[in-house]
């Protein structure tokens, strides 16, 4: 879909027309609609309407009805109510076309602003035009789509007679309020979320933009002090665990007592001493501890201080069992390395971690549901279209940016089905990562320090997931911010793309199919389709997803063959022969 576009030359503010939407009709009957049977009365009742547009509505109301399987007299005419049924739904679920399902948001939104309750359309009744200051302000944006995401703020705020320098985070929770009172179409939290990044980036960005910082009202209180917070004791022993895990042991070091553990990725050890704070903060919270009172690791490690810290974090969790436990875990594994542990501490962590989960050694079920989807005949068709499609969509955009988007998304696609990097790869890849071949195709050779197995790896990419990769550089790439630097998919910031975008615009791809898909998922599906269709595939999968060893292959990603299996067995039992392709 092509982006709006606003017109921010205009010289001063004006009152806008209210619109059909927003102005009760003279011939209304004065009953106030208090669910969509209600609004189904008054649109029968409404003389101003044109008798297909009438129908329209009517027709709309029913199928929501349908949709939402309950009758419409059950259903509170509030935007609220009927978004919370969409968010919901997918177009697939329903046998409806996407423009379809957009339709009918389109059509309840008007029905619900027109006939809903008094006080949520008077609120829309007349909309002001942004006034002097903030269209000033706007139009230091350079980028349209930024300005775009500050539209509805702007004119919340004008219609308030809010000037940019007196905005603050309340105004923010009061802009989330009437988006979620009024708001059937868009996501209210999703706006919100959008206003906060080019507010915030504005501020960083625009010499006079208002320095207040905004932050997102939906966004929960951490839980985990700041470092900052902690003593200088306890904050020098984390960067000294730092430094013995993210270096190797020299020749002159290895002979000292230093407990130097091995070299650890840099991810672990992140994840540690994320860990560390975790801990440290839940027996501050727990009241097992004072903050001044941790000064070191060997603070984390009293086994009756730890049991009320776990807890605390037990009940925060809402009884994830698991979780709490590998907290626990861990820190008797790592425990053993804190400079001053005694045997009694290590002997109480190890009762209190008797419980503890074993290692999980097979597919979660979360993910055995998903890969059960493409069990379903076209589904996984459908995936593999949906690059190709996705491109021929970016060429037919006029806005360059969100064509650039869209080509982007059937690139990362592309190669998510042909060779499944870990979407910490896939963000990271650099243009020079690229070796372009004579026949179109395009090797991929990764970095050791961009993999999990810490190994080199070369894979191959077809002469048509090639050319949409050229395309993406040439063509849409030079449209996105930061496009000098050196990544495939650059982020804003100059480096990669952030890993919640780059999870996003892959899951979005999921639920435009109508399917429950993470960037994770496309590893066990690689797996699935090639060792379905030939078990001896096996070795070849592993070696492209990077596996050390086919025993992780076959541990966590092989354990669904059994469906495909038993059909070749079937087959060699009834006297013929397995399928071309699945020759055990």
């Amino acid at each position: 879909m092509d982006q709006i576009s606003f017109n921010f030359e205009r010289s001063e503010p004006a009152l806008m027309e209210a619109s059909p939407a927003q102005v009760r009709s003279p011939n209304l009957p004065r009953k106030e609609a208090q669910t969509l049977a209600d609004v189904a009365e008054l649109v029968q009742a409404d003389r101003c309407l044109a008798d297909t547009r009438r129908r329209d509505l009517l027709s709309g109301l029913n199928r929501f009805a349908t949709i939402a399987g309950q009758p419409l007299v059950a259903i509170p005419a509030t935007a609220a109510a009927v978004r919370h049924i969409l968010e919901g739904t997918t177009p697939r679920q329903h046998n409806l076309k996407k423009k379809s399902f957009q339709t009918l948001r389109s059509t309840l939104a008007f029905a619900v602003k027109t006939y809903g309750p008094v006080e949520v359309r008077e609120s829309h009744a007349v909309k002001r035009q942004w006034n002097a200051e903030w269209m000033e302000l706007v139009e230091l944006i350079d980028v349209p789509f930024r300005r775009h995401a500050l539209s509805r703020f702007a004119a919340f705020c004008s219609s308030r007679r809010i000037s940019p320098a007196a905005v603050t985070n309340s105004t923010l929770a009061d802009f989330l309020a009437e988006l979620l009172a009024t708001e059937v179409v868009k996501l209210p939290k999703t706006i919100v979320h959008g206003t906060v990044s080019a507010w915030n980036r504005a501020g960083r960005d625009i010499a006079g933009w208002p320095q207040l910082r905004l932050t997102s009202p939906t966004t929960p209180v951490p839980h985990i002090f700041p470092l900052a917070a902690f003593s200088e004791s306890f904050k020098a022993e984390l960067a000294s665990w730092q430094r013995r895990t993210s270096s190797a042991a020299t020749s002159r070091s290895i002979f000292r007592d230093e407990g130097l553990l091995r070299e650890l990725r840099p991810d672990t050890v992140k994840s540690q001493l994320s860990l560390f704070r975790q801990v440290a903060s839940a027996l501050v919270r727990s009241g097992a501890m004072q903050i001044k009172e941790i000064i070191s690791l060997n603070s984390l490690c009293d086994p009756d201080k730890l049991r009320v810290a776990l807890e605390f974090e037990h009940d925060r969790l809402q009884g994830n069992d698991r979780r709490v436990l590998e907290m626990a875990n861990k820190i008797r594994v790592l425990c053993k390395h804190f400079d001053g542990v005694t045997d009694r501490q290590i002997a109480g962590l190890e009762r209190l971690c008797l419980g503890r989960p074993e290692r999980r050694k097979e597919i979660t079920e979360q993910n055995r549901l998903r890969l059960a989807q493409f069990d379903e005949p076209g589904n996984y068709e459908k995936l593999l279209r949906f690059p190709e499609r996705a491109a021929a969509q970016a060429r037919q955009m006029t806005n360059p940016y969100r064509a650039a988007k869209r080509m982007e998304q059937a690139v990362a696609i592309a190669i998510l089905l042909r060779v499944a990097p870990r979407l910490a790869t896939l963000r990271q890849i650099e243009l020079f990562w690229l070796k372009h071949q004579a026949d179109g195709s395009v090797v991929l050779s990764i970095p050791p320090t961009a993999l999990k197995a810490r190994r080199a790896l070369e894979v191959w990419l077809n002469a048509d997931c090639g050319a949409l990769i050229d395309e993406l550089i040439h063509d849409f790439r030079p449209d996105l911010p930061c496009a000098s630097g050196p990544y495939l998919f650059p982020g804003e910031d100059g480096g990669p793309r952030s890993k919640n975008a780059m999870y996003e615009q892959v899951t979005d791809v999921g639920r435009e199919l109508g399917m429950d898909i993470n960037p994770h998922l496309y590893r066990h599906l690689l797996q699935k389709m090639c060792v379905e269709r030939d078990p001896r595939s096996v070795a070849e999968v592993s070696r492209v997803l990077g596996h050390a060893s086919t025993s992780t292959t076959i541990t966590f990603y092989a354990d669904r063959n059994g469906n495909a299996a038993s059909k070749r067995l079937d087959a060699l039992l009834m006297g013929g022969e397995p399928e071309e392709g699945d020759n055990a």
